[in-house]
């Protein structure tokens, strides 16, 4: 597997931790944009991952980080 630090989102379930990632530890931009994310259709899904992707990809990271820990 690739160090976490590097690890971008793929699938639907990805998106959506590191967009819970976002509303928890991101700040007042990275919460809003979880929101939006939450809120969106599949297109503008789509379109907020087109526009994000280092915020996603740096917040499911950060979820990845959590799950090695409780390990």
């Amino acid at each position: 597997m690739k160090e976490p630090s590097n690890v971008k989102p793929e699938s639907d379930d990805d998106f959506l931790h590191a967009a819970h990632m976002m509303e928890q530890m991101g700040g007042s931009f990275a919460s809003c944009i979880a929101d939006a994310y939450y809120a969106a259709d599949r297109q503008n899904r789509e379109r907020l991952k087109a526009a994000f992707p280092d915020l996603f990809t740096r917040h499911y990271n950060l979820y990845l980080n959590q799950l090695n820990q409780g390990e």
